[in-house]
């Protein structure tokens, strides 16, 4: 398994550079870092420390752009603090002892995102009907609150939303 990385001028993973691909020179590289299968033998059964050991196996045979995506040893405290001073995305971490689980969630691989972006919904547009051209009105839709049982009640939107109006008048 592997993840296909853009690196930006300062050598960091950009998925923006990566999208722009083509209209600007940058580095683009294949960062491994499980293998479920190596010459016809199934390793999904394996723990990810066996799975690991025989990919680096494969690695020293292997050129750029592939890389190894590295194991970071460090406490949690230290890796969240590397990552945020760095700019990066997030952390994803994941027990040496835990077996390749397709379509499973049992918290033995955790994603932590950290960067401070927002994920919204375009909820609706209006083009402007002025000599000017663009967006007259723009519908944004991002969670305000915690989800209850999986789903936002109505009564916690519009209390977000209230919560919103408050902050902005103060």
């Amino acid at each position: 398994m592997a993840r296909l990385w853009a690196l930006d001028e300062s050598g960091r993973p950009s998925f923006n550079v990566l999208q722009n691909y083509g209209s600007a020179v940058a580095p683009v590289f294949y960062y491994v870092f499980d293998a479920l299968v190596v010459k016809g033998k199934d390793l999904r059964g394996e723990t990810l420390a066996v799975r690991r050991a025989a990919l680096m196996k494969l690695l020293g045979k292997l050129t750029e752009p592939v890389r190894e995506s590295s194991v970071l040893d460090a406490s949690l405290a230290d890796s969240l603090a590397s990552v945020k001073a760095q700019g990066l995305e997030g952390v994803v971490a994941k027990r040496l002892d835990s077996h390749y689980e397709p379509g499973q969630r049992s918290g033995a691989w955790q994603k932590m995102r950290i960067n401070q972006g927002q994920e919204f919904v375009i909820g609706g547009y209006t083009v402007t009907t002025q000599r000017c051209q663009g967006l007259s009105l723009l519908f944004l839709e991002w969670p305000v609150v915690a989800p209850i049982g999986g789903k936002h009640r109505w009564a916690d939107f519009e209390n977000g939303l209230q919560e919103i109006g408050r902050q902005e008048r103060s």
